[in-house]
């Protein structure tokens, strides 16, 4: 998948709303280690991710609570900061349901703020 032109890759969907979206890679780290004959001896690290949202086409990783929060705009943060908490929700351990279950609260709360400034004009 290319997101933007940039990223190819492939990834796991974990929720696709209409103005947001969440995915995750996975991949591993490979380590050589020289035995003593000098030969090389690879080993790889457990599954590892990387998590990313999709907002109007750009692609943004996010690696905590923080980050998570920092990707929106300002007038939704503390919603989102507000539900993270209550739910006692630790990004980068949540598990996929949950995960869906916060986009769509997200999306919800990113179509609030489009209704509000259409009202304004």
């Amino acid at each position: 998948a290319y997101f933007g032109g940039e990223t190819p890759g492939f990834f796991q969907v974990i929720s696709e709303q209409e103005k947001i979206s969440c995915y995750y890679t996975w991949y591993k780290d490979r380590r050589e280690v020289h035995d003593s004959g000098n030969r090389s001896i690879y080993s790889f690290s457990g599954e590892k991710s990387r998590r990313y949202l999709l907002q109007e086409g750009q692609l943004q990783r996010y690696k905590s609570n923080k980050t998570f929060v920092k990707l929106f705009p300002d007038a939704a943060r503390d919603q989102i900061k507000e539900y993270l908490q209550e739910n006692r929700i630790l990004i980068m351990e949540a598990n996929d349901q949950v995960m869906n279950q916060l986009i769509e609260y997200c999306d919800r709360i990113l179509h609030q703020l489009l209704n509000q400034g259409e009202g304004r004009s």
